[in-house]
This record gives structure tokens, C-alpha cells and sequence, in this order.
């Protein structure tokens, strides 16, 4: 069989692409050592945040560094065998974090980041599993004044500044609404835009049903 466009990977990004393309007319072919969304969008987060068009900046501080390097972040994890071939990706990926270069990456990102709830609910309708998508919005906690601080310095402010809709709560406020969330730490931001996926793995599956792309493994 012909196809137009070959996608490699069936997680939540290929499969969407695809499904896109296939509903655009364009002969897809959607390719995958598994099926669909068995890989990593399968237990992801499921979180559709459209807010984040300031990407996480690589850690300036000597204190942070050092944390991650003797593994006490649960943000970051590594394998020493596999840091040599890190070295020029983690480079570039600090050289990256200025908040110049995070904020030309943010102008890049707002067109698609604004659209990605809209776009994956019409799929998810389309398939009919928009049950899937619920409007809960996304809490980012704060463990200490100082990182709300830096964060509401740059962060939010840029992030707000495209309209999204935001909360600062305090952890009483959190746990009123959400008493599965302990109160142990200073300040949240509650962004209101944000939608959860019941079931990632059923999403991807969902979407490219949505685009009928051919499948080949």
C-alpha cells in the first residue's frame, strides 16, 4: 500500500498527528513496534495543559545540580554509563534555559499549546470518547516561598500574560478542594484550563480510530 506521510510511534503525539492527517484526506501509515499507547502514553500523567509555554529551565543552582547528580530529585534520574552521551544534549538543553531563549521557545509553543484541548477533544468526540476529557484544571505546588517567588517572577507572570486562567491558593484553600492533596507545602497555582485524560492509553487508541490511519507494526 502507498501512503503519503509515515508517522514512527503511536503514543499520544503520533497518534494524534496521524489522525489529523488521515481526517485531512492524506494517506498515513501509523507505525509502532506495539499497539497503539502501550509505551509511555500509556500511564502518563494524562494531562492536557495548555498554560506551559514556558518550558523548565536546566537548574543554575550549585546546590540543585548537586541534589540531581546524587539522585535526591524525584524530578531527575540518570545512569552513569549513559552520562558521556548525555554531555552535549544537557549543553545545549542549559544553554536553552536562558529566560531570553524560554521566552522565544514560549512565543513558539502559544499556537499550539492554545489550541491542544480543542484539538484533542474534537478527535476524542469523533471517536466518541469525549467522556474521557474532564475540566479539573492543574495545581503546581510550591514547597517553599523562595521557589513561589522565582516562580511568580518569570513563570507566571509570562504564562499569564497569554490569558490563561490562573488561582494562587494557599494549602488550606487546596485541601478544601482536593483533601487527597497534603498540606505540606507553601503556595499553589491552580491553572484552570488545564483537562485530565480518564485513560490515556484509551485516548491514543481513541484517536486513531478518530483518524482511521492505516496501523503497521
Amino acid at each position: 500500500m502507498r501512503v503519503d506521510v509515515v508517522v514512527l510511534g503511536a503514543g499520544i503525539v503520533g497518534s494524534s498527528a496521524a489522525a489529523h492527517l488521515a481526517k485531512r484526506g492524506v494517506k498515513t501509515a501509523l507505525v509502532d513496534r506495539r499497539e497503539p499507547g502501550r509505551e509511555t502514553s500509556f500511564g502518563n500523567a494524562g494531562l492536557i495543559e495548555p498554560s506551559g509555554v514556558v518550558p523548565m529551565a536546566f537548574p543554575r543552582d550549585l546546590a540543585t545540580l548537586v541534589k540531581a547528580a546524587l539522585g535526591r530529585l524525584p524530578q531527575s534520574n540518570y545512569h552513569l554509563t549513559a552520562l558521556p552521551a548525555l554531555l552535549p544534549f544537557l549543553w545545549r538543553y542549559r544553554q536553552q534555559s536562558t529566560r531570553a531563549n524560554r521566552l522565544r521557545s514560549g512565543v513558539a509553543l502559544y499556537p499550539l499549546l492554545s489550541r491542544a484541548v480543542a484539538a484533542h477533544r474534537e478527535l476524542l468526540t469523533d471517536a466518541g470518547a469525549a467522556h474521557l476529557l474532564h475540566p479539573t484544571g492543574f495545581y503546581r505546588l510550591f514547597r517553599s516561598p523562595a521557589s513561589f517567588e522565582s516562580h511568580l517572577s518569570f513563570d507566571l507572570a509570562v504564562e499569564a500574560g497569554y490569558g490563561f486562567s490562573y488561582e494562587i491558593l494557599s494549602p488550606a484553600e487546596v485541601a478544601a478542594r482536593d483533601p487527597a492533596i497534603r498540606p505540606v507545602f507553601h503556595k499553589a497555582v491552580w491553572w484552570k484550563d488545564a483537562v485530565a485524560v480518564r485513560s490515556p492509553g484509551e485516548a491514543v487508541t481513541a484517536d486513531r480510530r478518530a483518524g482511521a490511519a492505516p496501523w503497521r507494526a
